[in-house]
């Protein structure tokens, strides 16, 4: 009885083995698979597109998705319409688009703004332009980042300091109020929850004039504060600003992350968990979860890390191994149906509802150098490469 008893556990405890080691293949398995069921569309020159080198990708609120390329900007609702410096544009390369609260659309160049008025009764027309320059208010022609805030008012990074637009003309900030004279490399606003008068907070990433110095400024609309390595911001380009769900304030640069919470800066690198030192974005999704974009892989933060002094301790960490084509992320967004698309610098998309599935060369991505990624209100993913763009069919998205 005994030997028949030895065997039957053996054998069970084969079974268990065998099931154990059928799911992890299959997990394995599907992080890694190509499904041939999603196709890339791919648009280029050769399409309408002004250029193929895109930089950002906006839905306006007529529907239409515009395109900023090094060549101009595209406009696409069905079919494809090419705006440069001779349709009005004050410079053909563009590196941002923000929409204003009238419908008007605000194209950061490398020699000025550029303002489109688009016709809401008639939103196939040709719109007009109208350009900003230093003889208009501009601290400086070359355009290094824009933004709008919760008022309305359009930001815009230059060399030189912030001028912002608030309907009726433009507004300066410079180094004797808080931004240092240095390149703004980042704008983010925020909620403002640090802010004694409860009012907005607008973030600047301040571009390093030297290996030794960075800098972060802090505007409420009354004062302004600055932070420095001296306080805690790691030293290192600044590259992404976001706010979590309970009021943080986050950094990502090229030596690390860094969280605000009001009192003190704490910067965290791979010596406390995080994937890479390089993180290049960072995106709050549905479930509150902060996702790090760094050069060696992922990570990704519940909301209840957020309150740790090791926050990345038990975070979760996503590379190739887990299905990943590339660990090098520099762009993250979360889709309308909860799926998260990573942009890598030159391997492809990776996309994640249940499994990874992973866009590349092998699936019709013929350019896997990411600059950009956007969804429309269809639920279609653009994203665009140096070389073209595509587009990923909802239907395709949503059959996952």
């Amino acid at each position: 009885m005994g030997d028949f008893q030895m065997s039957r556990n053996s054998k069970v405890l084969v079974l268990i083995l065998i099931a154990f080691v059928a799911i992890e293949a299959f997990h394995r398995h599907s992080l890694a698979v190509v499904n041939p069921r999603y196709h890339w569309r791919t648009f280029t020159r050769l399409d309408g597109l002004a250029g193929n080198n895109v930089r950002a990708i906006l839905q306006h609120s007529s529907g239409d998705i515009w395109f900023a390329t090094g060549a101009g900007v595209s406009r696409f609702n069905g079919l494809w319409q090419r705006y440069t410096k001779t349709e009005g544009l004050t410079d053909s390369d563009v590196i941002g688009i923000v929409e204003a609260n009238d419908g008007s659309l605000w194209f950061a160049t490398r020699n000025g703004v550029s303002v489109a008025f688009i016709n809401p009764e008639r939103p196939f027309e040709r719109p007009s332009f109208k350009s900003f320059h230093t003889s208009d208010g501009l601290l400086d022609n070359q355009i290094s980042a824009i933004a709008k805030d919760n008022y309305g008012n359009i930001w815009v990074g230059t060399p030189a300091g912030v001028s912002i637009f608030n309907g009726g003309g433009w507004e300066n900030h410079q180094d004797a109020e808080g931004l240092l004279s240095r390149g703004v490399t980042a704008i983010f606003a925020a909620s403002g929850g640090f802010a004694a008068s409860g009012n907005q907070q607008m973030w600047f990433g301040i571009k390093a004039s030297s290996v030794e110095f960075s800098a972060v400024s802090r505007f409420d609309g009354q004062n302004w504060v600055v932070f420095t390595t001296d306080d805690g911001v790691p030293n290192g380009d600044i590259h992404a600003i976001i706010e979590d769900s309970i009021g943080n304030i986050w950094l990502g640069t090229s030596n690390g992350a860094a969280r605000f919470d009001g009192h003190n800066w704490d910067t965290f690198t791979v010596a406390d968990g995080l994937a890479g030192n390089n993180v290049r974005a960072i995106a709050l999704d549905s479930r509150r979860r902060l996702w790090f974009g760094t050069n060696n892989g992922v990570n990704v933060i519940g909301i209840a890390s957020s309150f740790s002094p090791q926050p990345f301790e038990r975070s979760w960490l996503i590379t190739t191994e887990d299905g990943l084509v590339s660990d090098n992320i520099q762009a993250i967004l979360e889709d309308g149906t909860g799926g998260l698309w990573l942009g890598t610098n030159s391997r492809g998309v990776n996309f994640s509802d249940r499994s990874w599935q992973v866009f590349a060369i092998e699936s019709d991505l013929t350019d896997n150098f990411i600059t950009a990624i956007n969804e429309d209100n269809s639920g279609n993913l653009w994203v665009g490469t140096l070389n073209g763009l595509y587009r990923l069919d909802a239907k395709l998205i949503r059959g996952l």
